[in-house]
């Protein structure tokens, strides 16, 4: 798996779990929501069922909530530094990085750091 497949996935994991997905986006994949949810498949594997399906490969800003679209603007966008820092600071720098659920869990952690310090800020 490549690693935008591994950056994004984890951020659409991060995304789904906390209802920052789109409507149309829930509507079309609810089979590949709950499989995440129920974390019966790693979040590289969401972004390959998803993204590559939804906008080839590209995630698309009708995917998100419109906080979520503006968030992602923030930190991913204006902030790439900060998000790859966020992002390798926890699950590490040597392939095959870390998928488990557990890493998935602290960064989770950050990203829900960095959108209540988007709120706040915006």
């Amino acid at each position: 798996m490549d690693e935008q497949a591994r950056l994004f996935g984890t951020i659409l994991a991060w995304a789904a779990n906390n209802q920052h997905l789109s409507a149309d986006c829930v509507e079309d994949n609810p089979d590949v929501l709950e499989r995440v949810r129920s974390r019966s498949m790693d979040s590289g594997m969401f972004f390959a069922d998803i993204a590559y399906a939804l906008c080839d490969g590209k995630i698309c800003d009708h995917d998100f909530t419109d906080a979520a679209q503006e968030f992602m603007s923030h930190y991913i966008d204006k902030n790439l530094k900060q998000f790859a820092d966020d992002f390798y600071g926890v699950r590490g720098q040597e392939l095959p990085a870390d998928d488990s659920w557990d890493a998935y869990d602290r960064l989770a952690a950050v990203f829900d750091q960095r959108f209540s310090d988007w709120q706040a800020h915006s």
